[in-house]
C-alpha cells in the first residue's frame, strides 16, 4: 500500500516537473499571408535554422482566414499598441511586436530575448497550448471560429 502510494506521488511530481518545464517553452507568433514572399521565406528559414532544443516555437497565424486577422487585431489593442501597421509580416515575441521583414530580422536577436518574457497568457492561451510539448519548432495555429446562425433556421454561415 505504502509502495503504490509513493508511486503515485512520485508520479505526481513528475507530471508537475513536466507541466513546469513545458511552460517554459518559449513562443515566438508570426502572423502572415501564404501570398507573402518575404512570410514564406522567413517560416522556411526559421524551419532550417531553429532545430536545437531550447529555441522557441514559432507559431504561426494566417492572416488571410479573417478571423486570424481579428484576432491579431485584438492582440494588438489588447497590448495598447500604438504603432500598429499593416505591414507584414508582423511577429509578437513577449510583449513586443515587429511589423515587416527587415524590422524582423534587424531585431531577430532581441526577439528571441523577449519570447521568454510572459505576454498575455489570457488572449494568447489558444497558442500557447499549441506550442507546450512541442518537439516541432514551427506550428501553425488558427484562431477560435465565431458561430452566427441564421435567424430561427440556426444554419451556421
Amino acid at each position: 500500500m505504502l509502495r503504490e502510494a509513493g508511486k503515485f506521488f512520485l508520479g505526481g511530481i513528475l507530471l508537475l516537473a513536466w507541466i513546469l518545464c513545458a511552460a517554459d517553452q518559449a513562443v515566438v507568433t508570426f502572423f502572415g499571408s501564404e501570398f507573402c514572399t518575404d512570410c514564406q521565406e522567413f517560416k522556411q528559414q526559421w524551419q532550417e535554422e531553429m532545430t536545437e532544443e531550447g529555441d522557441p516555437v514559432l507559431v504561426y497565424v494566417c492572416i488571410d482566414d479573417l478571423e486570424n486577422y481579428a484576432f491579431l487585431k485584438s492582440v494588438e489593442s489588447a497590448l495598447q499598441v500604438e504603432n500598429a501597421t499593416n505591414v507584414f509580416p508582423v511577429m509578437l515575441a513577449g510583449r513586443h511586436f515587429l511589423y515587416g521583414v527587415e524590422e524582423i530580422r534587424g531585431h531577430l536577436e532581441e526577439a528571441l530575448a523577449w519570447s521568454q518574457e510572459e505576454s498575455s497568457p489570457e488572449l494568447l492561451a489558444g497558442i500557447f497550448e499549441t506550442a507546450q510539448g512541442s518537439t516541432e519548432h514551427f506550428l501553425a495555429w488558427n484562431a477560435p471560429r465565431t458561430v452566427k446562425k441564421d435567424g430561427a433556421a440556426g444554419k451556421i454561415l
